[in-house]
C-alpha cells in the first residue's frame, strides 16, 4: 500500500456534437488515512471545467469527496468532469490535465483524447471478457 493519492486512467472524450460539452473521465487512488477531495480540473484545453459530483444531493460543482484508502472512478455513471467550449480535440492525442484536491498536492496527467464511439468499443470489449 502506498501514502498518497494517484490519478490514472485519464481519458478526454470528444464532444459528439459541436456545442456539447467534452468528459474528464479518471481514477483516483486515495492511499492516504484522512479523506480527501476533488475541487478542480484545469487544463490548457479550456477555461471551464467543472466538477459535476452526481454523488450529491442532485447534480452539483461540490468537492468530490475521496474517502481513506480508497478508489474513485469519475466516469459517466458517477461522479465527472465536463469540459466547457474546449479547444480542438483530436482523438490519438492526449492533453495536460491538473487535479486539484483539498489536501493533497495537485497531480497533473496525460488524458489520452477519445471518442465516443472509441469509449463505446472500451466498454464492449470490457463487458465482454468479464
Amino acid at each position: 500500500m502506498f501514502d498518497g493519492v494517484r490519478v490514472t486512467g485519464a481519458v478526454v472524450v470528444e464532444p459528439v456534437a459541436a456545442g456539447d460539452p467534452a468528459s474528464i473521465l479518471f481514477t483516483v487512488d486515495d492511499g492516504t488515512a484522512t479523506s480527501d477531495g476533488i475541487t478542480a480540473v484545469t487544463s490548457p484545453i479550456s477555461s471551464e471545467i467543472v466538477l459535476n459530483n452526481t454523488l450529491a444531493a442532485g447534480s452539483t460543482t461540490d468537492p468530490i469527496t475521496l474517502s481513506p484508502h480508497s478508489v474513485t472512478q469519475l466516469n459517466a455513471v458517477g461522479p465527472d468532469v465536463w469540459v466547457f467550449d474546449p479547444a480542438p480535440l483530436k482523438a490519438g492525442t492526449t492533453v495536460p490535465l491538473t487535479v486539484h484536491f483539498q489536501r493533497a498536492a495537485p497531480v497533473t496527467v496525460k488524458a489520452h483524447v477519445r471518442t465516443a464511439a472509441q469509449m463505446a468499443q472500451i466498454a464492449a470489449a470490457s463487458a465482454n471478457a468479464d
